[in-house]
């Protein structure tokens, strides 16, 4: 992380402060979560946007590589039963 330094105005400053206390962090996490997302917002790249947008939107699924691997595993069973004319 790299310290930098903002001029705010009194609102922004009371609107932060007011964030970080409801929250129960810092104004600084305030401040690094709303760049965040203004930078999400404004990606040059429409599909990094969208990805962005969304990811964790289903933590219930399980992660990439593990759901790959059973939906190949299904596929093969599936086959393997046509094979057999099941």
């Amino acid at each position: 992380m790299e310290r930098m330094q903002l001029y705010l105005t009194e609102a922004q400053k009371a609107a932060l402060l007011a964030l970080s206390r409801a929250r129960a962090v810092s104004i600084a996490e305030v401040a690094r979560t709303a760049i965040d997302e203004y930078l999400l917002r404004n990606a040059d790249d429409e599909w990094e946007c969208a990805v962005n947008s969304t990811f964790g939107i289903m933590p219930e699924l399980p992660d990439g590589d593990t759901y790959e691997r059973a939906m190949r595993a299904a596929w093969d069973e599936r086959s393997e039963a046509r094979m057999r004319g099941e």
